[in-house]
């Protein structure tokens, strides 16, 4: 683990002693994303996508509504890295919906990357925080470097769908050293449209990854 990795977690330690968790959907003490608003989050109506030949499936069991989208903001946009974990365990839950379409497991995690100037702006990608949490990690190796980004793409909010395929087209280069030949799990924390994760497993597979599906801690409907 590296050594910014084991003072982020200590100094987390240490505000949980001082200041201790409330969930971010009910306020509870002692969790920041409490089992409670957990059970009580919806459910994506269809939690398996496809949405193109280059990318198997993307799976994504919660909708992006309530507890877990202000736990996901809160992650992205207000230095919310503590949630990771908890995010983490629910996009366990999404891959144990994708692991029975797979023909075999993957042979690496590669999270969804940041541009460089984002990263430097948020101090972390929040893709990679939740793939090297999944327990899936534990076994499998994840790799941040796999995929980079090249272009600082717009924020695809308002964009309608063949907008955000043209705004992220070519966005993205696989590394052939580490993903050649090999079956990848892509990870990221919100899929709308499936574009993005289509243009990383478009950059995957032209780089020699023999298969590419994904998982998402939600999806936005």
């Amino acid at each position: 683990m590296a050594n910014n990795e084991v003072t982020a977690r200590l100094w987390q330690a240490i505000l949980d002693t001082l200041f201790p968790p409330r969930c971010v959907g009910c306020g509870v003490r002692g969790e920041w994303l409490c089992p409670g608003c957990i059970e009580r989050a919806p459910r994506a109506p269809a939690p398996v996508s496809r949405p193109g030949p280059a990318l198997a499936a993307i799976v994504s069991v919660y909708a992006f509504e309530g507890a877990v989208r202000a736990a996901t903001h809160r992650l992205k946009y207000r230095r919310g890295r503590h949630l990771a974990p908890t995010l983490a365990s629910l996009l366990d839950a999404s891959y144990a919906e994708l692991e029975p379409l797979l023909p075999a497991p993957p042979d690496a995690i590669v999270p969804v990357p940041l541009h460089p100037r984002r990263v430097a702006q948020r101090g972390y990608n929040q893709s990679s925080l939740l793939a090297t949490r999944m327990r899936l990690a534990v076994s499998i190796p994840v790799l941040p470097a796999a995929l980079t980004r090249t272009r600082d793409t717009p924020a695809q909010t308002h964009l309608t769908a063949p907008q955000r395929r043209a705004n992220v087209a070519g966005a993205f280069v696989a590394d052939a050293r580490l993903v050649a030949g090999k079956r990848v799990l892509l990870v990221d924390d919100v899929t709308t449209t499936g574009a993005t994760m289509l243009a990383c497993a478009e950059a995957l597979n032209t780089a020699g990854a023999t298969s590419v599906a994904a998982v998402t801690v939600a999806r936005a409907i």
